[in-house]
């Protein structure tokens, strides 16, 4: 079998959500939904991926890390 060298850097998901009938989909950002609409769509992305796991359980480690950064004062 042949090991390529792959970027990771590269890789990614982009989720598309909206919350209100009036809405466009958009893109799952830190700046444009709420703290609960991005909890809420997390924890129903990792709930969509239960089937393709047999792991028993979940865990979610520093989920708002962007935001502590946004939010500290130098």
């Amino acid at each position: 079998m042949l090991c390529l060298q792959e970027d990771y850097e590269k890789y990614g998901v982009r989720i598309r959500v909206k919350f209100r009938d009036t809405e466009q989909l958009a893109e799952l950002t830190p700046y444009q939904q709420s703290g609960g609409e991005r909890s809420v769509s997390t924890v129903l992305y990792m709930i969509s991926l239960q089937e393709l796991t047999c792991c028993p359980f979940r865990c979610v480690d520093e989920i708002n890390q962007v935001f502590l950064s946004l939010n500290s004062s130098s």
